[in-house]
């Protein structure tokens, strides 16, 4: 209410002014007076209706939501605001051509005492959908930003990809079995609870192979892990990881098998490397399926506009294979740790195309748990789970959930245009009528008293518009 009497009491005062100096009946005014401030009334009661509506839509979540302004209500709160300066402003000029009592009945009807209405139920009516979804945005904000993204890539690892990953084939050097290959690897990997390591574990039980006892363990997150293990009462530093992993702990690029290296290059699963003292032992191929629903996301989102594609710490063999199989419009392989970040920011840089320079608006959906820096960066960050940096949270990790929330998006900022639209035909219609259109050719004026009646039409009509979208479906299963 606080907020609705702030954006409103400037233009009111200066049209109250008009009023009192264009010569209106005396008896007028107090009907003037009382339709304007039961306009304010009606405001505010439409307002608390509409919240009460949403509540039992959204739940309590929405309350926080609710007390936020976002970018496109200041805009327009502060449209209104000027709005009163502009009336006091343009009545003098406006006077030169007509008489006053018209150019206070024109700047009557043409105060925009809707439009930040028209703005502010708009989201109202998203945010109640998206939570009705599961989903959390992190601001009003989200919704003007979700409705300019034209890009969404995602980070393969976690959100594509399920977390059920398999140990498909080992191959190892000359005079190195499979079975110590697979104890080196399950005893570095013994305390990372990433989805390759599960899979190397799982596969170590399966072979009933027990782990070696490890010290001075290092995870670096995308690239791999090192420790050493004893062996024969020798310690020995042991690196499990992607090939760049081994190069940085100065393994020789020249001392690289060449049928190992063949096997890595022609897989079409993700490869670890496994070394040890700075020789190279063999490689693991670990198949990572993609989720079944994956497919249906991709396309959902393709067909409603969006560029769709996948950044991955996986070589170029499988990555082209996931772009083959989810029709990706790009692709980016061997992107690792914090390179991820980097790789999205860059994504959304002013580039050429065609004969004009265009910038992307990026989203990046990746976990909420391994991906902070890359949906920090992203200029729409989506978060499988809950994340501080995210604009959007997916806490139940569904993917099939992003597509729902940009159709949300996309209907909501439809919203807000539609009741901007009502606001402007009712100008167009209201603005030649009171400014003499009726007089012209009936001889009938329209008093002042039925002009301040007229400004609450389109607040109806916005409300009842807002009301009709925020009781349609909206389709939670999956």
């Amino acid at each position: 209410m606080k907020i609705i009497i702030q954006r409103n009491i400037l233009p009111l005062l200066g049209i109250l002014f008009l009023v009192f100096v264009s010569g209106t009946d005396s008896s007028e005014v107090p009907m003037i007076v009382g339709a304007l401030i039961a306009g304010q009334i009606l405001e505010i009661i439409l307002n608390f209706v509409f919240e009460k509506q949403v509540l039992k839509i959204g739940g309590e979540k929405v309350k926080n939501l609710f007390s936020q302004t976002s970018k496109t209500e200041k805009f327009w709160w502060k449209w209104s605001f000027l709005t009163g300066w502009l009336i006091l402003g343009a009545a003098f000029a406006i006077f030169r051509f007509t008489d006053l009592k018209t150019t206070a009945a024109i700047l009557l009807v043409a105060a925009p005492f809707s439009l930040s209405l028209a703005v502010n139920l708009g989201l109202k009516v998203g945010i109640s959908h998206l939570l009705a979804l599961g989903l959390l945005p992190r601001s009003k904000d989200s919704f003007e930003k979700a409705g300019e993204v034209n890009v969404i890539t995602f980070d393969k690892r976690g959100s594509l990809s399920t977390a059920q990953t398999q140990v498909q084939k080992m191959k190892t050097i000359d005079n190195f079995s499979h079975r110590d290959l697979l104890q080196y690897a399950v005893s570095i990997e013994q305390g990372s609870q990433h989805p390759f390591a599960n899979a190397i574990r799982a596969k170590a039980d399966e072979e009933k192979i027990t782990p070696l006892k490890v010290s001075d363990v290092q995870i670096v997150a995308g690239k791999g892990v090192s420790g050493s293990i004893e062996i024969e009462g020798k310690l020995q530093k042991v690196c499990v990881g992607n090939l760049f992993w081994l190069f940085e702990n100065d393994y020789d690029s020249t001392k690289l098998p060449s049928d190992l290296q063949w096997e890595a290059d022609g897989s079409h699963d993700a490869v670890l490397w496994v070394g040890s003292d700075q020789k190279f032992l063999g490689v693991l191929s670990i198949s990572d399926p993609l989720r079944a629903e994956a497919f249906a996301t991709i396309e959902s989102l393709a067909h409603n506009g969006y560029e769709i594609g996948v950044i991955t710490g996986d070589a170029e063999n499988p990555t082209k294979k996931l772009a083959k199989e989810l029709k990706l419009k790009f692709f980016h392989f061997g992107v690792v740790g914090d390179e991820k970040a980097t790789l999205v920011k860059r994504l959304g840089l002013p580039k050429k195309k065609g004969l004009d320079m265009v910038t992307d608006r990026v989203a990046f959906v990746g976990s909420a748990d391994q991906e902070q820096k890359a949906l920090e960066a992203a200029y729409f960050g989506i978060a499988l789970g809950n994340s501080a940096e995210a604009d959007l949270e997916v806490p139940s990790q569904d993917i099939r959930q992003i597509a729902k929330a940009f159709e949300v998006f996309q209907k909501t900022n439809g919203l807000i245009f539609q009741n901007l639209l009502i606001s402007l035909l009712y100008l167009l219609v209201t603005l030649p009528l009171v400014g003499g259109a009726l007089n012209i050719r009936f001889g009938v004026s329209i008093p002042l008293s039925l002009c301040a009646c007229l400004v609450s039409i389109p607040q109806v009509l916005i409300f009842l518009n807002s009301i009709r979208a925020l009781r349609s479906k909206v389709d939670v299963s999956n």
